[in-house]
């Protein structure tokens, strides 16, 4: 019987996901069709793996910082969102600026906005 490998991927994708663990993710935002999306790194096991709306799935990594060494993780973006549950908001804000290039950008992280000025993100203030 031969084995269908991408059936078999997906399973271990899927059962991935119900057990594994959100750890971060980066989303964007274009303003027109299709060019919106969003990357995910997932713990499941104590490996980390990648899925995203864009590109192929990657992993197993040994770490959330290895996997953002990922190509799909290279920057800048359009409106980009981070969000973790393990990065502290130094590290993302480290990380955010892959993402924003030019004084006035704008990046939301872990639901608060942040905006690039002299090479610094600020809190922008509701």
């Amino acid at each position: 019987m031969a084995i269908d490998r991408d059936k078999l991927f997906d399973a271990v994708i899927d059962m991935m996901h119900d057990q594994g663990n959100n750890v971060f993710c980066l989303g964007w935002d274009g303003n027109y069709p299709g060019g919106s999306g969003a990357n995910y790194v997932t713990e499941w096991n104590g490996l980390y793996f990648i899925t995203s709306s864009d590109y192929d799935p990657e992993g197993p990594f040994s770490s959330v910082e290895e996997t953002l060494e990922s190509d799909c993780f290279g920057g800048p973006t359009s409106q980009p969102e981070l969000w973790s549950s393990v990065l502290s908001e130094a590290e993302l804000k480290e990380i955010a600026l892959r993402y924003v290039s030019e004084d006035g950008d704008e990046v939301c992280i872990n639901d608060e906005r942040f905006v690039l000025r002299n090479g610094v993100l600020l809190t922008i203030e509701n």
